[in-house]
């Protein structure tokens, strides 16, 4: 049930789904805490010097038997700072979760991995990407383990226009052994230096032209890394399998070094496909990319991608290009259906377009970009339409007054997600994505999750035909304000008070699963999105009221009539400091199932 291993995880919250019912005896501790013997001196203690001798000391309500065992396993124990506790660390805490077929959570992120220079106090920090996974069902995990090896990568910073790509983001699989793959977004320096453009060299402040010059690879890539033993190793050592095609030079601006977004989908013959955005120096030109990672090659150690280069041609690198050339497109995401089909979903926010789009092909046609596979000089079947103007759309209008920034009409990235319920007869496919277009008189009547849906029947490319838009929960908010207030009514009938997004710039995606709740029947599709009071609409200054509960995150459940409300599984308390698409100042959420099946 490869297709049933969505993945998804968020900032400081593993949040599990149906891990099955095997339950296994634990032994009673007394006060519910082991504690520390030292048989040298007949002591109790609760703290060991390092490289010291450990028994333990546990009091049974009944002797030990095969019920209440007493295991001791102990190798050296280390002192460990968790993940996440600093602002330098949370910096680039993109992460992505996934179970295996054996109840083994999978879990991978980016994470700080030294500075630029270790005899600088403000050097720029490096970063790279880092795996856990747990046996326990998330109780604990293993020690880390560098998935990128020693390479010292940059995150890829955002901007209004997304000239110079996306933020870092990354996006974990298993496959059918329970081998984990990940995918991921990165600039190449990790020294600031820009040399993304032929001919142009350009450096930061105190650094040389020769300095830059010497790494030649300061570009962006979307990046992939494997695992053949479970996640205890990564290949290629110390290195990685580049996916987007950051030599050919198509023109001046080399669209295959702005790419970002990687988002994978694995088939039933372990098969890898990963779906990115690619751009030129603006938005306006920005490409849908498909690449495919061939599953003999990464389980002979010897992953490349599927050489196909994006008008379908043999021998190039990248990946083919699955939306026209003319057209925008941005914030992809893909999904595999029975049968091995793709469905790939991803947003147009130009002005006239300003809709989620969806093509669909199977798996072996999937470098056919003629009539007969992805059509790639077709737009995309209409999923729904959103309002990218801020002049008109004021729940995004706060995002366009950040001081230092002109509004930035048309370029919000929307990032839609697309799941399958295989247990359907045909396959039934939903895609979800949060949605606003409140008016400025009445902002809080009008924010919700929207989701449309379709019941697959062998349509390629962009034949599929689209239900309606429907939001997932009734709208209670009444409150005739320029901004949310704390004291507002609730968004939601059961008057939870807060926006489904705080900053329309860059929308925080739906995470998104289905379950096997009725076999052969159907599924039940689970949801877990962020959510906040309105920070700023430019109106009225960054705190102007206390900002508590800045963000939580919610859960909700869609038997395939009706929606449960949202329950809150988690709170960010944090504040924010006003900067513009901080990706690491939102809740991220993703979540993951094991199939009940497996």
């Amino acid at each position: 049930m490869n297709s049933k291993r969505n993945a998804f995880c968020m900032l400081m919250l593993v949040f599990i789904i149906g891990m099955g019912s095997t339950v296994f005896a634990q032994p009673v501790f007394e006060n519910n805490t082991p504690v520390g013997f030292s048989p040298s001196d007949s002591t109790r203690q609760e703290r060991f010097p390092i490289e010291s001798d450990i028994n333990i000391l546990i009091d049974l309500n009944e002797a030990a038997n095969s019920t209440y065992p007493v295991i001791g396993n102990f190798q050296k124990l280390e002192q460990a700072v968790p993940a996440f506790t600093t602002a330098e660390t949370s910096a680039g805490a993109a992460q992505s979760i996934a179970v295996d077929d054996n109840g083994v959570i999978h879990r991978a992120w980016v994470q700080v991995r030294g500075v630029v220079d270790f005899e600088s106090a403000s050097s720029s920090p490096v970063y790279g990407v880092v795996y856990a996974k747990s046996f326990d069902g998330g109780a604990s995990f293993t020690d880390t383990v560098s998935v990128s090896g020693t390479l010292r990568f940059d995150l890829m910073t955002p901007s209004l226009s997304m000239e110079s790509g996306g933020f870092s983001t990354v996006d974990l699989v298993v496959d059918s052994k329970g081998n984990p793959r990940v995918v991921y977004a990165m600039d190449w320096s990790a020294d600031d230096c820009d040399d993304g453009e032929p001919g142009l060299a350009q450096w930061p402040t105190g650094a040389t032209e020769q300095n830059c010059k010497r790494n030649r690879r300061s570009h962006d890539g979307i990046f992939f890394n494997y695992s053949n033993d479970g996640g205890s190793s990564w290949l290629p050592s110390n290195g990685t399998v580049t996916v987007s095609d950051t030599s050919t030079a198509a023109n001046e601006f080399w669209p295959g070094r702005k790419p970002s977004f990687p988002r994978m989908a694995i088939t039933s013959t372990d098969d890898i496909f990963v779906t990115y955005q690619r751009q030129n120096s603006t938005i306006a030109s920005a490409d849908i990319m498909l690449a495919k990672m061939d599953a003999d090659s990464l389980q002979l150690g010897s992953a490349q991608q599927v050489r196909f280069g994006s008008l379908g041609n043999s021998g190039s690198m990248g990946g083919v290009r699955v939306d026209p050339d003319a057209s925008m497109g941005v914030t992809p995401d893909i999904a595999v259906g029975d049968d091995d089909v793709l469905h790939i979903v991803w947003t147009n926010p130009a002005n006239g377009a300003e809709n989620i789009q969806h093509k669909t092909v199977p798996a072996e046609d999937w470098n056919d970009v003629g009539a007969l596979g992805l059509n790639q000089d077709v737009v995309g079947a209409t999923v729904g339409t959103f309002d990218a103007d801020f002049s008109t759309n004021a729940g995004m209008y706060g995002s366009s007054v950040i001081a230092g920034h002109v509004d930035q009409d048309n370029l919000v990235h929307l990032f839609p997600t697309v799941v399958v319920d295989r247990e359907r007869t045909p396959d039934r496919i939903y895609v979800l994505w949060k949605h606003t277009d409140a008016a400025l008189a009445l902002l809080s009547a009008d924010e919700n999750i929207l989701y449309n849906s379709y019941n697959y029947d062998g349509q390629v490319a962009a034949g599929a035909s689209w239900g309606s838009v429907t939001p997932a929960f009734p709208t209670g908010g009444s409150v005739n304000a320029a901004f949310y207030a704390e004291n507002g009514m609730g968004l939601f009938q059961n008057n939870a008070v807060h926006q489904v997004q705080d900053d329309w710039i860059y929308v925080d995606r739906v995470a998104a699963v289905v379950d096997d709740r009725v076999a052969g029947v159907r599924g039940d599709l689970h949801i877990v999105f962020s959510g906040g009071q309105s920070s700023d609409n430019g109106v009225v200054a960054r705190g102007a009221f206390p900002l508590e509960n800045f963000n939580s995150l919610y859960y909700s459940r869609f038997n395939g009539v009706e929606w449960e409300l949202p329950q809150v599984v988690a709170t960010n308390n944090n504040t924010n400091d006003g900067v513009l698409a901080r990706h690491d100042q939102v809740f991220d959420p993703d979540i993951a199932m094991r199939s009940g099946d497996d």
